[in-house]
C-alpha cells in the first residue's frame, strides 16, 4: 500500500498509526537523502516484510518505482492534475500485473470538495486533448462513504468515496484489441538467435574460477565481471555481464526465484562461477566502507585482501602520531614560505552575506593553496566565491578540512558509512528516523526492540528518546585513539560507533590507560627502593664500624645533598648546586 500525503503533520499522524500497528514501512519525504530513497525503494520492492510505503506528494510522487503496490491512498489531494496522475503512475510502472485500487480522502464542508471539483474537470480537459472526445476519462463522481458517517442514510454515503468513472465502450474496445493478432507473442526465436550469434560471448573460455576478476561500480554499485588475461601486462577483458549483489541472495531462495532473477546465465550455469562470484561479494561485504571506496572503480581479484592491501598508502595517521583531535588553523597559517604572505579576501558566495578571510598570496601575485602552497590555477582563483576556490585541488580541501574541523569529519563519515555501527551493526540513523515522528512511550519500545543494550546505560537512552537526533545514536569515533597518537588523521583512522558501543570502547580504553599509570607508578617506586637500597649497600661498604657507631649518635650532615643526588640520580640544570659544583 501506498499512503501519500503533503503537511508533515499528516504523514507524522500516519507514521504513529502505521507504527502502532506493527507493520513494517517505508517513509519518504522532502528530508530524506538520496541514498535513503533508493533503499527505501528497494526495501518496498525487495523485502516482503514492508508493506506500507508513506511518501510526500512532493517529494516523491515523480520518479519512484512503486510497482509492487495493488493499493494506493491519498490522505491528502494534491494540487494539481499533473501531480495527481504522476502520484498515481508510481504504482502503475513497467511490470505491474496486478490491478490497482486508488482511494481519495475527501473531508465534507471542506475545501476538499471545491479542489476535488476542481481536479475533475482538469483530469477531463486534459484526457480530452490527449485521447479524444470518445476516449476522455469523465468527471469522477462520489458513489459511496465508507466510515465517514455513523447515519445509515443512503443519499449521504453515495456522496463520499471517490472513484474513477470507466467508460464500458472503451474496455469493449480495449478487449478487440488484445485479440489482434499484432498483441499475440510471435515465434521470432529463430531470428533473434541469427541477429544475435555474432555477438554471442563463449563463456568456455574461461576455465575455473580464479581466471575471474569483479569490479564494482562507483555510480550504480553494479558488479561487472572481467575474465582475466594469461599474459602478464594485459588488461582484464570484459565478459559485458553484470549483477547485483542483492540478487545473489535471492537465487538462494527457492527455484521459482531462480528463473526471476537478473542474476546471468553465466554464474547460473556454472557452480564453480557462482561460487566465485558469491564469495566475492561475501569479502566485499566484510570491508569496511572506507575500504570499500579504495576498490571502486577497478577489477579486482581474490583475495580482496591482497588488492587492499596494495591500494593502502598509509594507516591514516599523521607521521610521528599526534595527540590533539584537530590542527589548529593558526598553525597551519605560521608554516608560510618565505617569499608569501597573507592576504585578506572576500568570498561572495551569497549576495546577503561576505565573508573575510585570509589567503596566502605570492610575492608574483598568484594566490596558493591553503595547506600545500602551491599556485591555484582555477577559474575562480583570482576571485573566490566558495571556501573551495582557496585551494589547488579537492583533495586538498577535504584533508584541511577533516584535520582542523570535528564537523567535517563527523558529515564525510557520515556520507561513507551512513550512521551504521561498525561493531553491533546497528542503523542508528535509521533509527533515529524511525523514532522522531513518534512519541515517547512508541519511541521507547522500539528502541529497547532494536537496541536492547540501551537498557543498560538509562542516561544515554533517556537522552535520545528525549531529543532524537544523530548525535545522540552514534558518534565518530578514533581507531587509533587520540591519547595513543591518533589525532589529527584522516577517515582511514575513523569509524561510526552506536553509542552503546562507543561507551564500552571508551569504558576499556580508561581502564587499560589506568592499569598503563598504574603499572608505572609501581615501576617508580620499585625503582627507587632499588636504588635506596643499593646506596646502603655501598655506604656500609665504605664506613668502618667504629665510624658506623659514631655516626649513629652525631649522624653525618656534611653529605646529605650528596646522598639526596646519589639517590634520584638527577642533574638540576640551572640551580646553585649544580653551579657550586661545576665550579669545584
Amino acid at each position: 500500500m501506498i499512503i501519500f500525503g503533503h503537511h508533515l503533520k499528516v504523514l507524522d499522524s500516519i507514521q504513529e498509526i502505521v507504527h502502532s500497528k506493527g507493520l513494517e514501512y517505508v517513509r519518504i519525504d522532502g528530508s530524506t537523502s538520496t541514498h535513503d530513497r533508493h533503499k527505501a525503494v528497494d526495501a518496498f520492492r525487495n523485502v516482503g516484510k514492508v508493506r506500507v510505503a508513506i511518501i510526500g506528494l512532493t517529494a516523491g510522487g515523480v520518479g519512484l518505482d512503486f510497482s509492487s503496490a495493488q493499493t494506493v491512498v491519498f490522505a491528502e489531494l494534491p494540487k494539481s492534475s499533473s501531480e495527481l496522475l504522476q502520484a498515481e503512475d508510481r504504482a502503475h510502472r513497467h511490470g505491474q500485473k496486478n490491478a490497482v485500487n486508488i482511494y481519495y480522502f475527501c473531508a465534507k464542508d471542506t475545501s476538499d470538495e471545491m479542489q476535488w471539483q476542481s481536479l475533475s474537470r482538469s483530469i477531463e480537459r486534459v484526457s480530452t486533448m490527449t485521447n479524444g472526445s470518445g476516449d476522455a476519462i469523465a468527471e469522477i463522481k462520489v458513489d459511496e462513504v465508507l466510515g465517514c458517517l455513523n447515519g445509515n442514510n443512503s443519499q449521504e454515503r453515495e456522496q463520499h468515496i471517490i472513484e474513477r468513472e470507466t467508460n464500458e465502450n472503451s474496455i469493449d474496445d480495449k478487449k478487440e484489441c488484445l485479440n489482434h493478432k499484432s498483441c499475440n507473442p510471435a515465434d521470432s526465436k529463430a531470428q533473434l538467435h541469427i541477429h544475435c550469434e555474432k555477438n554471442i560471448k563463449h563463456f568456455d573460455d574461461v576455465q575455473c574460477p580464479t581466471s575471474l576478476m569483479f569490479e564494482v561500480s562507483v555510480n550504480t554499485g553494479r558488479v561487472h565481471i572481467y575474465a582475466r588475461s594469461d599474459l602478464d601486462g594485459l588488461r582484464p577483458v570484459p565478459l559485458q555481464e553484470s549483477f547485483r549483489p542483492e540478487d545473489l541472495e535471492q537465487l538462494n531462495e527457492s527455484s521459482d526465484t531462480r528463473q526471476s532473477t537478473n542474476v546471468p546465465s553465466f554464474l547460473k550455469e556454472s557452480a564453480d562461477h557462482l561460487k566465485c562470484a558469491c564469495s566475492f561479494v561475501q569479502q566485499w561485504n566484510s570491508l569496511r566502507p572506507f575500504d570499500q571506496r579504495c576498490l571502486l572503480g577497478r577489477p579486482l581479484q581474490l583475495p580482496l585482501a591482497f588488492e587492499l592491501e596494495c591500494s593502502k598508502a598509509d594507516n591514516g595517521l599523521v607521521k610521528g602520531g599526534s595527540k590533539r583531535r584537530v590542527r589548529p588553523k593558526d598553525e597551519i597559517a605560521s608554516n608560510l614560505p618565505e617569499d608569501a604572505s597573507l592576504k585578506m579576501i572576500t568570498l561572495h558566495h551569497n549576495a546577503f552575506k561576505d565573508r573575510n578571510i585570509q589567503q596566502p598570496w605570492s610575492s608574483a601575485g598568484e594566490p596558493l593553496c591553503k595547506l600545500c602552497y602551491h599556485p591555484c590555477l582555477a577559474i575562480n582563483a583570482r576571485n573566490p566565491e566558495y571556501y573551495e576556490d582557496l585551494f589547488c585541488t579537492k583533495e586538498c580541501y577535504q584533508k584541511f578540512r577533516i584535520t582542523t574541523s570535528q564537523t567535517y569529519i563527523r558529515q564525510e563519515l557520515f556520507a561513507l558509512e551512513k550512521g551504521v555501527c561498525t561493531m553491533c551493526k546497528l542503523d542508528c540513523h535509521s533509527l533515529v528516523e524511525r523514532i522522531r515522528p513518534l512519541p515517547y512511550q512508541q519511541r521507547r519500545q522500539y528502541v529497547l526492540k532494536q537496541a536492547p543494550d540501551l537498557e543498560n546505560n538509562p542516561r544515554l537512552l533517556e537522552r535520545l528518546l528525549s531529543d532524537p537526533k544523530e548525535g545522540n545514536a552514534w558518534h565518530a569515533d578514533h581507531i587509533v585513539a587520540v591519547y595513543q597518537g591518533g589525532g589529527e588523521c584522516t577517515l582511514q583512522n575513523m569509524r561510526t560507533l552506536c553509542v552503546t558501543c562507543h561507551a564500552k570502547v571508551t569504558a576499556e580504553q580508561n581502564k587499560k590507560r589506568r592499569k598503563s599509570l598504574s603499572r608505572a607508578k609501581d615501576n617508580f617506586h620499585a625503582r627507587i627502593e632499588k636504588h635506596i637500597e643499593k646506596w646502603c649497600e655501598q655506604r656500609m661498604q665504605e664506613i668502618s664500624p667504629q665510624d658506623n657507631i659514631g655516626k649513629q649518635y652525631f649522624g653525618d650532615e656534611s653529605s646529605e645533598d650528596d646522598i639526596d643526588s646519589d639517590i634520584l640520580d638527577l642533574e638540576i640544570t640551572g640551580s646553585k648546586y649544580s653551579r657550586l659544583q661545576e665550579k669545584a
